[in-house]
């Protein structure tokens, strides 16, 4: 009984006092995420890219990345259009589905 007490008590301060995360400030997380699609658009070799992050309806993070046009060498900006072809089929899938979704859960009840 007083071996599971120790061992207990071990795992708990050794838990308490170890795993605790220091808290990131905004300006770390956002370099962790330019950092982060930097890579990403270099290793994929994307010519240009638009991130926005958006919390409880307002925009937090906004950048831009890279050339809307590499003849033109014009820059991504706010009022850059990206062509995403097939993907709307996915999104208005998902939406639909969510839709259905959400009908039977009221059904159900």
């Amino acid at each position: 009984m007083k071996k599971n007490l120790f061992i207990t008590s071990f795992l708990v301060f050794f838990n308490c006092c170890f795993s605790q995360n220091r808290a990131t400030t905004a300006k770390e997380t956002e370099q962790k995420i330019d950092t982060y699609l930097k890579e990403v658009i270099q290793v994929n070799e994307i010519p240009g890219a638009a991130l926005a992050v958006i919390k409880k309806g307002k925009v937090i993070y906004e950048k831009y990345y890279g050339k809307a046009s590499l003849e033109a060498h014009k820059p991504v900006d706010k009022n850059t259009g990206f062509k995403i072809f097939s993907t709307t089929k996915l999104i208005t899938n998902v939406g639909v589905f969510q839709l259905i979704e959400s009908t039977q859960k009221d059904f159900v009840k």
